[in-house]
């Protein structure tokens, strides 16, 4: 409820900044986006998703008001990610919310500057088991090895065996150049950097006992099984993800009301401070086709998204060390745009 109250309230901090500019010869413009963006794991016409993978869900508001010289718009989204493994933990679905604050100051009549931050959080994920090489630790009624605490400093987890946390904070600046062209409207590159904080507690840390330590299960000793339980985590160091971004935009008129349109973004990473435990992406590449409807204040645009590697460069929250063996294949989804502007 604090992430829609903050939306609202930055919404009435854009409106009251408007009014002096109300007299101008130019008067601004006002606009508001609707975006949803779906992915089940049975549409046959999308790319295979992972084998875990269910659904996804995206909703995004953003509402804006652009001057002569300058604009600033406030967003906000959720995405929802249905996870179910085969084994423990078997639920891993996700849900996150993002804020975002664009600001807008032109160059001239066809360049301008964007600047944005986003913080992106995700609800708490609690596991109450986990399986490695085949044996389950953890509190849950398969468990081959019972693990819990009387420490007070796990009473948050109310019997879980883990809990984890996680948020990204980014900051970008683009540079967007328009053009009157048939093969070309919008050509924007800039730059980002997104700072991971990801925070887990679990009482198999505490396990110290040697003979417990010892134990030989399936083969493998417990604390060989923590030690790569633990690797397989979301490391607790900050780190970040640098990009360089950039996006191509060309609409196809087919008459006064309707076009086709599509729009081609690449990303290129640099990892900062990042304990890979397989190789990291270097890039993704994401195609969106669409068509779209207008008249003079609404348009509505239905399209598909096709990723290379994913959603890294788009979501950041989803990296981590735990996902990042399917960042390595094709993802898709398809959408619905509103944007009303007067």
């Amino acid at each position: 409820m604090q992430i829609f109250q903050l939306f609202k309230f930055s919404f009435l901090i854009v409106l009251f900044l408007s009014k002096p500019v109300m007299s101008e010869e130019h008067g601004p413009q006002y606009f508001f986006e609707i975006e949803q963006r779906l992915m089940e794991d049975d549409w046959s016409f999308l790319p295979d998703p992972p084998d875990s993978f269910e659904s996804s869900r995206l909703n995004q508001f953003l509402a804006g008001v652009i001057f002569q010289d300058v604009g600033i718009a406030v967003g906000y989204s959720n995405l929802e990610l249905d996870l179910l493994r085969n084994s423990e933990p078997k639920d891993v679905s996700l849900s996150a919310d993002k804020t975002q604050l664009k600001l807008f100051y032109n160059l001239d009549d066809s360049r301008y500057l964007r600047f944005y931050i986003e913080q992106q959080k995700a609800n708490e994920q609690r596991f109450d088991c986990y399986a490695f090489s085949g044996v389950i630790l953890g509190n849950c009624p398969d468990a081959d090895l019972q693990i819990g605490s009387t420490n007070p400093k796990y009473d948050d987890l109310d019997g879980s065996l883990i809990g984890l946390t996680a948020e990204t904070k980014s900051v970008g600046l683009d540079f967007v150049k328009e053009f009157q062209s048939s093969w070309l409207d919008e050509l924007s590159i800039g730059i980002a950097s997104t700072k991971h904080d990801y925070h887990w507690m679990t009482p198999i840390e505490d396990i110290a006992s040697p003979f417990l330590l010892g134990l030989t299960l399936n083969g493998v000793t417990l604390g060989e099984l923590i030690a790569e339980t633990l690797m397989k985590l979301p490391q607790r160091n900050l780190w970040k993800l640098h990009q360089l971004n950039v996006d191509l935009v060309n609409t196809i008129p087919f008459n006064a009301r309707f076009a086709g349109f599509y729009e081609v973004s690449f990303r290129y990473f640099k990892f900062d401070n990042y304990n890979a435990l397989l190789k990291t992406p270097k890039s993704n590449t994401k195609l969106r086709l669409g068509l779209r409807w207008t008249n003079q204040t609404i348009a509505l645009e239905v399209f598909g998204d096709v990723y290379q590697n994913n959603i890294i460069g788009f979501e950041s929250i989803s990296f981590n060390q735990r996902t990042e063996h399917h960042f390595d294949r094709v993802y898709g989804e398809v959408g619905l745009k509103f944007t009303f502007g007067i």
